[in-house]
């Protein structure tokens, strides 16, 4: 290479070749080389297929402890309860209210009152009652919580909408962000997009009328890959399409994190997973997400949960 010229591809002249010194072994000594580097090749290369493989342990590894601490945190097995933190009987009462309120002053629908209430019952089975009714759903729960919790179909704790129709000749340049869910799941994954479209101003404005996510809700991919979860920031100002995204509206000021964390562990994916089996394409629906299980603790004890599997996972990483 000392000896080389040029610089885009760099040549040695046949005279430069021939005044290369070159260490020059007994030829016995050659051939021990050889042998000996044929040898060493051989267990590198054994050695390189166990480092791989190692290296796809650790990584499996992770993720499945993280998916196993997440579930943890879900079942109220990762933080104490405490008892002067209230229960979450208490916090669904405080959204009751507040859904009375927003009824009121015309911004919810009165169908929003509607709520089911699942609870325990004294034979220690989970039981549903929705207006007249009371239903047997000890089956659909997928695990115990501890008592200052409670289960609630999801619907009851978020308001689900959709997005109107932005059709491709609407897209722009510049202009407001439109997410598609593509973008959604990048932004869930690495907290960027950078393939963004646009939508005219005067256009999202004429949206707005009809609600845009607001900061703390929770946008969630609703086809192709399921369930990648997106915590609207406050500096965040987007559209996005209807159809393959949901946006997942938190009107009593439940914590975002700990919403997200539910909606991306295992048991909570399986809900959705089963219903998508056997389908071309899968996808989530309104009705079909406003209906999952979600189980709920007081609103600190959501906060003191997302800390400490932060804690835990940056340690782990």
């Amino acid at each position: 290479m000392d000896k080389a010229t040029g610089t885009a591809t760099p040549i040695i002249n046949r005279g430069n070749w021939e005044t290369l010194l070159f260490p020059l072994p007994p030829i016995n000594e050659q051939e021990r080389i050889v042998a000996k580097i044929t040898e060493l090749t051989h267990f590198l290369g054994i050695y390189s297929n166990k480092q791989e493989e190692l290296n796809k342990l650790n990584s499996n590894m992770y993720q499945r402890l993280k998916k196993a601490i997440l579930q943890e945190a879900i079942q109220g097995k990762l933080v104490p309860q405490i008892a002067e933190e209230g229960t979450a009987q208490e916090l669904l009462e405080q959204i009751k209210t507040e859904k009375q309120k927003l009824v009121k002053e015309g911004k919810l629908k009165k169908s929003a009152l509607s709520d089911s209430v699942i609870f325990r019952g004294d034979d220690n089975k989970y039981w549903e009652k929705k207006s007249a009714t009371c239903e047997c759903i000890n089956e659909d729960i997928p695990f115990d919580i501890p008592k200052s919790w409670a289960w609630v179909r999801l619907e009851t704790i978020l308001s689900i909408g959709s997005a109107r129709r932005v059709h491709a000749k609407d897209w722009r340049q510049t202009g407001i962000p439109f997410y598609r869910a593509r973008e959604i799941g990048k932004l869930a994954d690495d907290g960027f997009v950078d393939n963004e479209l646009y939508i005219d101003l005067s256009l999202y404005e004429d949206f707005s009328s009809s609600g845009v996510p607001l900061p703390n809700d929770l946008m969630i991919t609703a086809v192709g890959t399921l369930g990648k979860v997106y915590i609207v920031k406050e500096s965040d100002k987007f559209y996005y399409k209807d159809g393959s995204v949901l946006c997942l509206a938190n009107k009593y000021g439940l914590c975002a994190e700990y919403l997200k964390m539910v909606i991306e562990s295992p048991s909570f994916k399986g809900q959705y997973r089963q219903e998508s089996e056997g389908t071309t394409v899968a996808t989530l629906t309104m009705v079909r997400l406003q209906k999952y299980f979600i189980p709920l603790p007081p609103l600190q004890e959501q906060y003191r949960i997302v800390e400490t599997y932060r804690n835990i996972a940056s340690i782990m990483s």
